[in-house]
C-alpha cells in the first residue's frame, strides 16, 4: 500500500490542537491582600484557601507584589544578630518581583514560567498591572492533560479515516510528539502512517513502533 493509494484519506474535520490562553484557565476572582494588611491575617487566608501566595494590590487592584508561605514562615523565623522588630504588615514581607502572566499567555509558556521560577501559581494581569486571575500548576497540568488527550483522539481518528477501524493502533503522546504502535506491513506502509498523523494540527514529531518487535522508527 502507497500514500498514492486508490483508498486515500477522507477529508475529515479535523480540529487543530490550538492554544490555550490563560484567560481561558484562570481562577476569578483573585483573594488579593493590601499592603497594610498584617502577616497573620494572610498567612489565616492562606490557610484556609489552600493557596500558595496572594497577590498585594493597591486600592485600584494594581499588583504591587506576592506574599507567599515561604515570605510568611521567614517572617516568623528569628534572624541570628538581629535587633530589629518582626514586620507588622504584608508590604514588608511581601516579594516585589512579581512573576506574572498575560490573558493570552498560552497555557505551555506559562507552564514552563512556573517550573522556571519554581511556582505554584501565577497571577495573570492586565496591561495597567490590575489582577484579573491566577493560574495554579494543577490548572495549567489539566489543561495540558486535556490537549495530550485531545490530540491522541484526533491521530486514532485520522488512522481509522484512512484504514477503517479493524486496525489497532496503541496511540502515545508526550510534548505534542506521537508515537504509533501497530502492526506494519512493510516499510511503505510505516511510511504512510508517519505521513498520516504529521498533517494532523499539532503534531512536531512522529515515532513509530513495530508492535511485534518494539523497534521504533523516527521521523
Amino acid at each position: 500500500m502507497t500514500a498514492d493509494s486508490a483508498r486515500g484519506p477522507a477529508r475529515a474535520r479535523i480540529r487543530p490542537l490550538s492554544a490555550t490562553p490563560a484567560r481561558e484557565i484562570m481562577t476569578t476572582p483573585v483573594i488579593c491582600v493590601p499592603p497594610d494588611a498584617s502577616p497573620g491575617h494572610a498567612a489565616t487566608l492562606l490557610a484556609h484557601n489552600g493557596f500558595a501566595a496572594l497577590p498585594v494590590v493597591d486600592t485600584a487592584n494594581r499588583v504591587l507584589g506576592v506574599v507567599s508561605e515561604t515570605d510568611l514562615i521567614r517572617c516568623h523565623l528569628p534572624v541570628q544578630g538581629a535587633d530589629s522588630a518582626c514586620p507588622t504588615t504584608v508590604g514588608e514581607v511581601m516579594t516585589s518581583t512579581v512573576i506574572s502572566a498575560a490573558p493570552d499567555t498560552d497555557v505551555r509558556e506559562l507552564s514552563e514560567r512556573l517550573l522556571r521560577h519554581r511556582l505554584r501559581s501565577v497571577p495573570v494581569l492586565a496591561p495597567d498591572r490590575v489582577v484579573l486571575g491566577i493560574v495554579a500548576r494543577r490548572d495549567a497540568m489539566r489543561t495540558l492533560v486535556h490537549q495530550h488527550n485531545s490530540l491522541a483522539a484526533q491521530v486514532r481518528h485520522h488512522l481509522e479515516n484512512y484504514w477503517g477501524p479493524g486496525r489497532r493502533w496503541d496511540i502515545e503522546v508526550d510534548n505534542r510528539v506521537v508515537t504509533v504502535t501497530g502492526e506494519f506491513h512493510d516499510a511503505a506502509e510505516r511510511g504512510v502512517v508517519q505521513a498520516l498523523v504529521h498533517v494532523v494540527p499539532g503534531v512536531e514529531a512522529v515515532h513509530t513502533r513495530l508492535r511485534s518487535t518494539g523497534t521504533v522508527c523516527r521521523r
